[in-house]
């Protein structure tokens, strides 16, 4: 997908909010759907035992700007009640900062994807993210978490923790296509909250982030996101034994691990314009300026989630680099697999 060339939908948040809310208590011969909790649904295709733990769940609007999760998840919610997707298994899904995708803002007063694990009625977020663990979390096996990027992106990724061969497996098995960036780090943000891979990882489970283009309303977000999450669907519902079978070198996606983040050093840090998502650099390479003199490419590699915010203070991370590597080396162990804060 070319970061230059998008159509927009026909669509607003706002009438997304309101299908996600008027597919509850719908039912078709082929499927039920209710209410679990505030902006929390879930689908029952028919001979499907209601209230069984959910094998796997699709939550969008976990940054409220970042807005294409919404008609996916209820073009899903149709596609179940069609019959035009029909697991043996029920499916939850959750919009995740309604409020904040109604005021077009990323988050109100604390970043949602920083804000599970902390237990904590301190703002509307960290209150939203427990009830999105007790009522979504916890009742869901696999997690698909829908996202975009601020800045363009000269392609569509996927982001996950690294958990183990069966679930890179699993993860290759639905890729249409899409770069890998996989982290070996537990903590990466240095906050105290955790985000929905770093929680799910805490409670063993699975966690699939996509990240699907430059926020807003794409046509072709919207369709390679519709694409991700039905062959996630379908594979969920798929013996896992195959996954057990297959070798590291059996593995097909492209994929990046990520080794350096750089934070804001001093109040003159800033990139370059025009860097984009998965832009390449060669170590060395000038790509920003500070007060103490450029901002140079640490390693050979990928950008990944460049800032351009003037409001970023000291210690915020500025960019990102991923480097490309063989399915081999994330079986080797010790300090080559941790991210390394610049």
């Amino acid at each position: 997908m070319k970061y230059t060339r998008y159509i927009v939908l026909k669509t607003t948040i706002e009438l997304e909010i309101q299908k996600f809310q008027d597919s509850i208590h719908r039912q078709s011969p082929y499927c039920a759907v209710h209410e679990v909790a505030p902006f929390v649904i879930r689908a029952t295709p028919t001979g499907v035992r209601a209230g069984t733990q959910a094998r796997l769940g699709v939550i969008a609007l976990t940054h409220g700007n970042e807005v294409i999760g919404a008609p996916i998840v209820n073009h899903l919610i149709e596609s179940l009640l069609a019959g035009s997707l029909s697991p043996g298994f029920e499916v939850q899904f959750a919009l995740g900062n309604v409020s904040a995708a109604r005021a077009n803002q990323r988050y109100i007063e604390n970043d949602l994807n920083r804000s599970f694990g902390l237990n904590s009625t301190e703002n509307p977020e960290t209150i939203r993210a427990r009830e999105i663990e007790t009522f979504f979390f916890d009742k869901c096996d696999i997690v698909l978490d829908l996202h975009q990027t601020i800045q363009p992106s000269l392609s569509p990724f996927f982001f996950a923790h690294y958990y183990s061969l069966k679930e890179l497996a699993f993860l290759d098995s639905i890729n249409p296509g899409l770069p890998v960036i996989v982290t070996l780090d537990d903590k990466l943000h240095g906050q105290k909250g955790e985000t929905t891979n770093e929680f799910l990882k805490s409670q063993d489970k699975f966690c699939l982030t996509v990240e699907l283009g430059q926020k807003g309303f794409f046509e072709e977000s919207f369709k390679c996101g519709v694409e991700v999450a039905k062959n996630f669907i379908r594979a969920v519902g798929e013996p896992t034994e195959r996954f057990d079978q297959l070798t590291l070198s059996g593995i097909k996606s492209r994929l990046l691990k990520l080794e350096v983040g750089y934070r804001v050093q001093d109040p003159g840090s800033r990139l370059h314009p025009g860097i984009v998502n998965l832009q390449e650099v060669n170590k060395g390479d000038e790509i920003g300026v500070s007060d103490r003199g450029p901002i140079v490419a640490p390693i050979s590699g990928y950008i990944l989630f460049p800032k351009y915010n003037s409001n970023l203070t000291i210690g915020q991370e500025l960019f990102c680099l991923c480097r490309e590597i063989q399915p081999g080396e994330l079986s080797q162990q010790g300090n080559t697999g941790r991210y390394n804060i610049r």
